[in-house]
């Protein structure tokens, strides 16, 4: 692209980055110092970001607090949170912040120019003229503050941030990675937590608060992307005249990140961390090895993209030799680590969960073993080729989920731009990375690797161990602190305290002034069109099986996908069938062993994927079809082979090694369990869901909270005799993976579809003709449990559904901008910056008429609830006008209008054909919403609060919490015995 560079900037690099198929510049702002990277292309998912080195200099929180905080206004934006304006009244197709050890970034995406712009001012806005120096509520609010009732009320702490990280430390698998840095790098910054320990938060002071950001974020420590198809000149002129210009000469900074001292060969640094569990819970095989190494400077790249692949093929792959041979000493319950990158020194580390204490030089020796028998000629070549192979194939393929391809590259760039300046494209040359690793693989480089790893320098093991008590010991701790230090003030000092929470509640709870109603540009009415984007549904059949042919642009790639139908599987079955998906190309097969097998399907395919997959008729409460579903991603010239390993895995996989399906059935059992404390929200809400609705008790009884505890009772039973899960998967598989439930979905080439049908008709006939259950079995709805999960967990996930009372009304696609405005207007400001929880959120099905509110690292949980069960009422007390009727519109669109890869429009489109939705009907439910009036959310809000009236809860939380609440509960159970 041709453009001139404004006489306010430098060029200090430019190049055409062959990879990525266009330009990129580095340029300096020659007043500021402002780092600029320009990445101009065709991509219409335009992407602006701004990052900052914020290396922390203790654990405080003081990096983490501030990305919160400078999103609380600003100097142009004077909204007490802007962010929230923007996400509840822009066309963003991304929006958030992210806090990592050494660098704080602030990203946003729009497909709309306009949209575009706004987002790029507000966000600068926030970072340089930020209302944190005019507020001090904002800082109590996100960061921490004290509350009370007065006179001789015990002294409380509350925050956002405070209770995000209350919920982080309460879950060992998120604990074990903080707490291996902290014992490789005692005298780094990495050795701190940038996010905060919640103890070191309380004593963060405003004045050292304001300090870090105000010498971290300037422009001359700030690093500046633009991305996609933008106007280059634009945009920069924009940034130099409203930005980088005001601020004056002398104010520059730089941050250096310090090498961390080495230990020396042979000396492994211990550290022995305590970590809590219930009261009540086994704390026997509970404590979790981490070994780490430092490896070789970030500004490697050869080398980093090495020590990925090598973190995977040693540590993380099914077959891998670290992996095994703990396994084999039976060590762990999950093995699992690898490279930990994202920093100036990045470390490879190796993890056993659920293992013993005194097990721990047996670690380490098995460890450096098994890296000195890769070091001399064990390593698999053939596993590191495939995981080069699949590595091409994610980059050609271009497909980033949720994520804008721009923030992706961004986030690579700074890998080493933030370290080192001399090549900010380095991490962006991705195929000629891979293309110089396969070319050293054959020469023994990756061996010589694996030899570092036995004769490194600096070395530690983390020993984190059980604890029973120790959330309730940490409580009763902070409870007596608080309660000495409210002894030691004076009554003019609690008195001041008093008058800070109060001016907080005031602050919070003040009507929105017109100024800042109005601070943040929204898009003109008539903006939006209700046009959907095509679906692309070509019904036919291949060897008498329903299929959908999606004519899309591939790009060349072969999308596959096979779905089983199991909607009558019986419930007791369900839990079994979610260990088959886990098992499915992980066990041998009657022609190959099973590391063979994975290398092979990596050598052939992008990806190759076992899940499930459920569809709600459209407008039925009760009618729905789950299948098991098998995705295969392969470039068009490898999917005969592709498909012969499809159906070899399918027809000949063999459950007859009792050891293998322990190991997968242990580490599924480790995955979720670190899930439930992790995102304990998801399970809490399908939980509540499956008292009143058959679909959701489906899904409850096959990967739910009712699979799980049914799972750990199956555990023990394999423990006694595995003959019998051994044949029921062997007879699920047999049933499951036949011609009678098989549907499917295809998007390919033109030119690749004919091969493509063939390769898919010779996998048909291979499967066995199966039958069907004369009657799909009915799951029904639990019931109105209100069931309470405690764990040692210092936070609660709080869920509560219900279903709406007038059924006639229904499908209601209005009911969309209800549950949208629910979660932005009412659950955010009650919920959230009142409460403390890390997040919140209404779900309302506006076909089915089921409503879910749930709430994530939560330190309540009756006033959460309670705040839920008068979501209407307080949603018609907003008294929400015409003007913030149009934003909450812009806001719900904006979850509709996203750009889509060509699997994520194949996978729209089959939901579409699976639930009977209509391309005429989507086009209608999109002019409801435009159409909506301030009378219709009133209507909608009545609905909503008769529905809550009588709503069932479900908890996944602390010991403490759940007990001072025990008789609302109709059960409360331990997660963890």
């Amino acid at each position: 692209m041709s453009f001139t560079i404004p006489d306010t900037y430098e060029l200090v690099k430019s190049e055409f980055i062959e990879d990525l198929g266009f330009d990129g510049y580095i340029l300096r702002h020659k007043m500021s110092g402002a780092r600029v990277c320009l990445l101009p292309c065709d991509d219409t998912n335009k992407l602006f970001c701004i990052a900052f080195a914020t290396p922390p200099e203790d654990s405080k929180g003081t990096p983490h607090i501030i990305e919160h905080t400078v999103l609380c206004g600003s100097e142009k934006y004077p909204s007490r949170d802007p962010f929230m304006q923007l996400v509840k009244g822009s066309l963003h197709t991304f929006i958030n912040a992210m806090t990592y050890p050494d660098k704080t970034m602030y990203p946003v995406s729009s497909c709309n120019d306009a949209d575009f712009r706004i987002l790029t001012d507000v966000y600068l806005d926030a970072v340089f003229r930020p209302n944190i120096y005019r507020r001090p509520e904002i800082f109590m609010q996100e960061g921490w503050h004290y509350e009370t009732d007065g006179g001789d009320s015990p002294l409380t702490v509350n925050g956002v941030v405070y209770s995000e990280m209350k919920g982080k430390s309460s879950s060992p698998d998120s604990n074990v990675f903080d707490e291996l840095l902290y014992t490789i790098f005692p005298d780094s910054v990495y050795g701190r937590c940038s996010g905060g320990e919640p103890a070191d938060i309380l004593s963060l002071s405003r004045e050292e608060y304001l300090d870090f950001h105000r010498r971290h974020y300037d422009p001359s420590n700030s690093y500046i992307m633009f991305y996609g198809d933008i106007d280059p000149e634009e945009r920069l002129d924009y940034l130099d005249r409203e930005y980088l210009s005001t601020v004056a000469e002398g104010e520059k900074t730089s941050f250096f990140i310090g090498q961390q001292p080495r230990f020396g060969k042979g000396n492994v640094r211990m550290r022995r961390v305590a970590y809590p569990v219930g009261t009540d819970e086994d704390d026997s095989s509970k404590t979790y090895l981490a070994w780490g190494s430092l490896t070789c400077d970030a500004s490697d790249e050869t080398e980093c993209a090495a020590w990925e692949i090598l973190g995977e093929v040693l540590v993380n792959d099914p077959a891998a030799p670290v992996k095994r041979a703990l396994t084999d000493a039976g060590i762990g319950q999950e093995i699992y680590g690898g490279f930990l990158n994202h920093m100036k020194e990045p470390v490879f580390s190796v993890i056993a969960k659920n293992t013993d204490e005194d097990r721990t030089e047996e670690f380490l020796s098995i460890i450096k073993e098994t890296f000195r028998a890769v070091r001399d000629g064990g390593l698999n070549r053939r596993a590191v080729r495939a995981f080069i192979e699949r590595s091409e194939f994610k980059f050609r393929e271009n497909a980033y989920g949720s994520y804008p391809r721009g923030l992706d590259l961004f986030k690579n760039m700074l890998q080493s731009w933030i370290y080192t300046e001399d090549d900010p494209f380095r991490y962006l040359r991705v195929l000629k990375i891979l293309g110089e690793l396969k070319e050293r693989l054959e020469e023994g480089y990756f061996e010589s690797l694996a030899g570092k790893l036995i004769d490194t320098d600096h070395e530690s093991v983390t020993v984190l161990v059980p604890e029973k008590g120790l959330a309730e010991k940490e409580d009763k701790a902070l409870a007596d602190k608080l309660e000495a230090f409210r002894r030691d003030r004076t009554d003019d000092e609690l008195r001041r305290i008093k008058e800070d929470f109060d001016s907080l509640r005031s602050y919070q709870e003040a009507p929105e002034t017109d100024e800042e109603k109005n601070c943040v540009p929204t898009l003109p009415r008539g903006s939006i069109s209700p046009e959907p984007e095509p679906l692309f549904n070509r019904e036919t059949t291949l060897c008498g099986v329903p299929a959908v042919i999606h004519d899309i642009n591939t790009n060349g790639i072969v999308y596959l996908r096979l779905l089983f139908d199991i909607t009558d599987v019986p419930a007791e079955d369900l839990p079994i069938v979610d260990l088959l998906i886990e098992s499915m190309g992980k066990v041998d097969t009657l022609r190959t062993a099973y590391a063979d097998l994975v290398d092979d399907v990596r050598l052939t395919a992008g990806g190759l994927d076992f899940d499930t997959a459920l569809f709600r008729k459209k407008n039925s409460r009760d009618e729905f079809t789950a299948y098991l579903s098998v995705s295969l991603r392969v470039l068009g010239e490898k999917t005969a082979h592709a498909i012969d390993l499809l159906k070899e895995i399918i027809s000949e996989s063999s459950f007859s090694d009792p050891a293998r399906v322990r190991e997968i059935f242990d580490e599924m059992m480790s995955a979720k369990s670190r899930d439930i404390l992790y995102s304990g929200h998801e399970f809490a809400s399908d939980r509540c869901l499956a008292y009143i609705d058959p679909y959701s008790a489906f899904n409850d009884s096959l990967d739910g909270l009712g699979s799980y505890f049914r799972q750990t009772a199956m555990l023990k039973e394999f423990e006694e005799g595995p003959e019998p899960l051994l044949r029921d998967l062997e007879r699920l598989r047999c049933e499951i993976f036949s011609r009678s439930r098989l549907t499917v979905s295809l998007a390919a080439e033109s030119g690749d579809l004919p091969a493509v049908e063939r390769g898919i008709g010779s996998l048909v006939k291979s499967l066995p003709e199966g039958s069907r259950r004369s009657h799909d079995s009915v799951i029904n709805p639990l019931g109105l449990l209100n069931e309470a999960f405690s764990s040692a967990s210092q936070v609660q996930y709080v869920a509560a559904a219900s279903c709406l009372p007038d059924q006639t009304r229904l499908p209601d696609p209005g009911m969309a901008l209800i549950d949208f405005a629910v979660s932005g207007e009412v659950l955010y400001p009650e919920v959230r910056l009142k409460g403390g929880a890390y997040g919140c959120s209404c779900t309302i099905n506006s076909s089915t008429g089921l409503v879910l509110f749930r709430s994530y690292r939560d330190p309540n949980l009756s006033s959460t609830l309670d705040v839920y069960r008068s979501a209407g009422e307080l949603l018609k007390s907003l008294k929400i006008d015409d003007e913030k009727l149009w934003q909450l519109i812009i806001g719900t669109y904006s979850r509709i209008l996203r750009p889509l890869s060509p699997f994520q429009k194949m996978y729209r489109s089959f939901y579409a054909y699976a639930t009977g939705k209509t391309l005429d009907e989507i086009r209608e439910d999109r002019k409801k919403i435009l159409g909506m009036t301030v009378r219709d959310v009133e209507e909608r809000a009545d609905l909503l609060s008769r529905a809550m009236e009588n709503c069932g809860f479900c908890v996944i939380g602390g010991e403490g919490a759940i007990d001072k609440d025990r008789a609302m509960f109709g059960s409360v159970k331990k997660v963890f015995e």
